[in-house]
């Protein structure tokens, strides 16, 4: 033929017909030097598209290219065994978006929603700011936490509620060089050097103090000078050895030895 080939059939066939059983029977259609158009869409060699962007698809031995947007309305399955998404780009300013435009997601088990990370039933346990992660829940860690902040602080911010808890369910709190067991306070190697309870407060070791040892507020006081003020009876039992005067400001002054 020299020109087209019109068929005027209403529902035209171009059949090829050979006998079963050959192993190289076949029906071609294609254009020596050009393409090869069916209905709007264009196959040239390898390449299929449109009229005006001809290389949309381009197959190889077991492998498509697409050169353009893939749109797909339904799941995108991969059967093999160790699959991959990659981003092959090369520009500088490459990235790889992995989005919903209406929902979220689910990457396994992990739900991405915009700038919040959970789970199904927990969407929002992680939300992302500029230079900040918020976690809306319990955070568990099997490892150290270190803070690189120069002046760093731990704060509780909650809008009501009872304060700050530090705990370990089966050891110490070290904060610097004290360590915090229980009830106790102390040091490494000796962790029991103060223990509270209700209103007490005991001391295993030496006290040593630079200002005022005051017992209920005036009833004995010692100052930093070495006065000592007693409100009340003094009691002594074993020598007493004075250095200076005894001085007596009683009227009727009595010294007195009393013995059973």
């Amino acid at each position: 033929l020299q020109d087209d080939l019109l068929l005027s059939e209403d529902a035209a066939v171009i059949k090829h017909s050979v006998a079963a059983g050959s192993t190289t029977a076949g029906l071609s259609i294609l254009s020596e030097n050009y393409h090869v158009d069916v209905e709007s869409v264009r196959f040239t060699d390898a390449k299929i598209g449109t009229t005006t962007d001809a290389d949309l698809i381009t197959l190889a031995d077991n492998a498509v290219a697409v050169a353009g947007t893939l749109t797909v309305s339904d799941d995108v399955k991969l059967s093999e065994a160790n699959a991959v998404i990659e981003h092959t780009s090369t520009d500088a300013a490459a990235s790889l978006t992995i989005k919903s435009s209406s929902g979220y997601v689910d990457v396994e088990s992990v739900r991405f929603t915009s700038d919040e990370i959970g789970i199904a039933a927990d969407a929002d346990l992680i939300k992302l700011t500029d230079q900040q992660v918020s976690v809306r829940g319990k955070l568990q860690t099997s490892d150290d936490i270190l803070m690189s902040e120069a002046t760093a602080a731990l704060t509780h911010d909650a809008a009501s509620g009872v304060g700050l808890a530090i705990t370990s369910s089966n050891g110490y709190v070290d904060v610097e060089s004290v360590r915090f067991t229980g009830l106790q306070m102390g040091l490494d190697g000796a962790a029991d050097l103060i223990t509270l309870s209700n209103a007490n407060v005991k001391i295993t070791g030496t006290l040593d103090t630079t200002g005022y040892i005051k017992v209920a507020s005036t009833k004995f006081t010692v100052d930093a000078t070495g006065n000592t003020y007693a409100d009340g009876t003094l009691g002594v039992k074993g020598v007493s050895t004075l250095q200076d005067d005894l001085l007596l400001s009683e009227d009727a002054a009595v010294i007195k030895h009393s013995v059973a």
